[in-house]
């Protein structure tokens, strides 16, 4: 059987078990504090929208209101109320909020442009920066803890998910990559116990995901060697090295 089959089994062995999605959302919810609002791994957004008490003529006009800070309002685009969705591209990360203002045909609006202090009918978070990932040169551990490896690492970020880690093995630097630990805390070390036949030497990998799907990727640029054996010299007996006279 070829290494890279033997690790596959392997490692699926070893593989701590956890929630089964792989691939990161573009959109997650804010945790308990603020569970009503999403965050977007994006600068360009879309609003869609409905307008509700029209009059049989529709409208005549849609204004976008913007804020950063629930304080400070500015007219983003104002349009013929045709288009939908809203498409909207921030400058930068961080937090907004939108309102519409809709205005009937006598170009009277149906409520007013907001001010200091009004609740945002819409607020997002954009976070395009994944998170920040170190991983240290993994350490084959001896003694009492022979048989395993220590993993050290540190991640941060500000919008870091519950169990955003994930470790991965394999014997080839560009995979396929095979699970050993999936959506983990983020503890900072992590001790595997490796399999019995392991392959000598395989890539060892991080990855770390934010509340808003961003991944950072941190790799061993050399793989790692699992050879634990213990080697000895033994003299088979002796005899002379020049030639006899």
């Amino acid at each position: 059987m070829r290494w890279s089959s033997l690790l596959s089994v392997w490692c699926l062995f070893a593989m701590i078990p956890s929630a089964s999605a792989q691939t990161a959302p573009a959109v997650l919810p804010v945790s308990s504090v603020e569970p009503s609002i999403p965050r977007i791994n994006s600068l360009k957004v879309r609003l869609p929208y409905r307008v509700d008490n029209a009059g049989s003529a529709g409208v005549s006009a849609v204004e976008l209101w913007v804020t950063r800070d629930g304080t400070n309002w500015e007219r983003n685009q104002r349009f013929d109320g045709r288009s939908q969705p809203i498409t909207y591209t921030a400058v930068k990360d961080g937090r907004y909020g939108f309102t519409l203002v809709i205005y009937n045909t006598a170009g009277t609006p149906g409520q007013a442009a907001p001010k200091a202090g009004d609740t945002a009918q819409q607020w997002v978070e954009i976070d395009t920066t994944p998170p920040k990932a170190a991983l240290y040169q993994p350490k084959v551990l001896d003694g009492t803890e022979a048989g395993k490896i220590a993993f050290d690492w540190q991640v941060t970020d500000s919008n870091l998910a519950d169990n955003p880690i994930t470790l991965t093995c394999a014997v080839r630097p560009d995979g396929p990559w095979l699970p050993i630990v999936d959506r983990g805390a983020n503890t900072g070390r992590y001790v595997w116990t490796l399999p019995a036949n392991m392959p000598a030497r395989a890539y060892l990998r991080l990855q770390a995901v934010d509340r808003a799907g961003n991944v950072a990727t941190a790799q061993t640029p050399e793989p790692v060697s699992f050879d634990f054996s213990e080697p000895r010299g033994v003299i088979l007996g002796i005899e002379r090295a020049d030639p006899r006279p």
